[in-house]
């Protein structure tokens, strides 16, 4: 692939945004967002997020001077389930289950998924989990919301 980082950055995260879009389309209740900014409200987000973008060289030939890029996409899955302390697990097991279903699109091959994003990264793989809970007073009422916080991280090949 030719090009440059920044460009496969914006490439890689705008297939991720497409590839959750078609997952989660608008009969599930999951909203999927470029931000949190203006969104409409529902239970559960998912927030495509910024992209963190590394180079390495990866073969040294005068002709090809080819770079190995490592792209880590930052996507936030918020969910909401209002209550007591029951609500708690219920917040967290719901962001988990919609993590998990992004992690298997991008880990399984065809037709199950897509580990290339439509031939825009080599792979696509879950990497890291940060998670956080919090009390929440919202339009559902009282409950607890649970946040994770996805490292998807991808490969691609600069040729060039």
């Amino acid at each position: 692939m030719t090009g440059s980082a920044a460009s496969i950055a914006a490439d890689y995260r705008d297939a991720f945004y497409a590839m959750a879009t078609t997952k989660y389309a608008a009969n599930t209740g999951v909203v999927v967002a470029w931000t949190g900014l203006g969104i409409e409200y529902a239970d559960d987000v998912i927030l495509i997020g910024g992209v963190r973008t590394t180079e390495e060289i990866a073969n040294m030939s005068a002709s090809n001077r080819g770079r190995e890029v490592t792209l880590e996409l930052t996507v936030i899955v918020s969910s909401f389930r209002s209550g007591g302390n029951e609500a708690d697990q219920l917040a967290f097991r719901a962001a988990a289950d919609i993590v998990n279903e992004l992690a298997e699109q991008v880990r399984q091959a065809a037709p199950a998924g897509d580990t290339t994003l439509g031939g825009v990264v080599r792979h696509c793989f879950l990497t890291n989990l940060d998670s956080d809970a919090a009390d929440a007073q919202t339009q559902s009422g009282t409950g607890r919301v649970w946040e994770i916080e996805a490292t998807f991280t991808a490969k691609q090949r600069i040729r060039g």
